[in-house]
């Protein structure tokens, strides 16, 4: 009787053994954990790291435009970005670059911005993969804000559109969001945008750098975003002075309890103006903003935050 050619059970099962521990260590080989799984600690450090490199790269006669400008020693001068010029990058699995236009008018009560931002695969293509525009309207005043956003996607050869018109407004102590014709009523200390920034600010001054506080959902959401903050003076750059890194985790609720959505880092002046931002979201994708014109214009406003 011939042999049996057939391998053992024993050494099939090892064989098994090593093909699959071979193929978890060939599908994981270059594969970077999703932003959900780091710690923190180690996505903030990514995310500094990256606005360091940033910052290096603007022209330092650009930078000396703050220190010209700004009168810090002023309590009653701000300055905002007029018609400001941001570049944006988008890293999916591969690079988009694009250009950014926003038009800011703010001051302690009232705020009116316009945001609008392209992206494409490269710069010598004119297929646009992703075109937003954005229209802030927001007043402490009238106790009122509305926000509308137009997205086109282009997914599959095929442009798809969206458009959201979210409108906020306190009716006592609670606030108010519609769309659509649906009324919703956030939680009671919800803070509008400009409500944020100002409690942000006061906080620097009192010198309470952590903090928890509840902002705008960015969509119809009866649930306001968690924000877990962190700030830090940032000292890097002897020509950006009075400067601070504002570090936030932002939590979403959709039902079912609060879970970390996205990591943001912030570089902002005294008065909350950002000069760079850099966003990572539950799927590992990473958002810049960076300023790329530091001309201020004047405006009547109570400094918040002396440093």
């Amino acid at each position: 009787m011939t042999e049996s050619r057939l391998l053992k059970p024993s050494t099939l099962f090892m064989v098994v053994v090593v093909f699959m521990v071979f193929k978890y260590w060939y599908d994981h080989r270059d594969i970077e954990p999703e932003a959900n799984q780091r710690t923190p600690e180690a996505v903030f450090a990514q995310l500094e790291d990256t606005m360091h490199r940033r910052l290096k790269a603007i022209p330092e006669s650009v930078k000396r435009k703050i220190n010209q400008n700004a009168n810090f020693g002023s309590s009653a001068t701000e300055y905002s970005p007029h018609q400001a010029g941001y570049q944006v990058l988008m890293h999916v699995k591969e690079l988009f670059t694009g250009n950014a236009v926003a038009s800011i008018s703010k001051d302690c009560s009232q705020w009116y911005e316009e945001f609008a931002v392209q992206l494409k695969p490269d710069k010598r293509q004119s297929n646009v993969l992703f075109d937003f525009h954005a229209k802030r309207v927001e007043s402490l005043t009238n106790r009122e804000a509305q926000v509308v956003t137009k997205t086109k996607t282009l997914v599959n050869d095929q442009m798809e559109e969206s458009l959201e018109d979210l409108r906020f407004n306190r009716v006592g102590d609670f606030l108010e969001l519609r769309s659509e014709g649906e009324t919703v009523e956030l939680a009671p200390d919800t803070m509008l945008n400009i409500e944020s920034g100002i409690y942000v600010l006061n906080q620097i001054a009192q010198q309470n750098y952590q903090m928890i506080f509840y902002s705008e959902p960015d969509d119809f959401s009866k649930y306001p975003i968690r924000n877990e903050v962190v700030i830090e003076p940032f000292t890097e750059d002897y020509q950006l002075t009075n400067m601070w890194i504002v570090k936030t985790q932002e939590y979403k609720d959709e039902g079912q309890g609060y879970q970390l959505d996205t990591s943001v880092i912030e570089l902002i002046n005294p008065r909350a103006i950002t000069l760079y931002a850099a966003t990572v979201d539950t799927d590992g994708v990473l958002y810049e903003l960076i300023l790329n014109d530091f001309e201020y214009l004047p405006a009547r406003c109570k400094q918040f935050a002396a440093l």
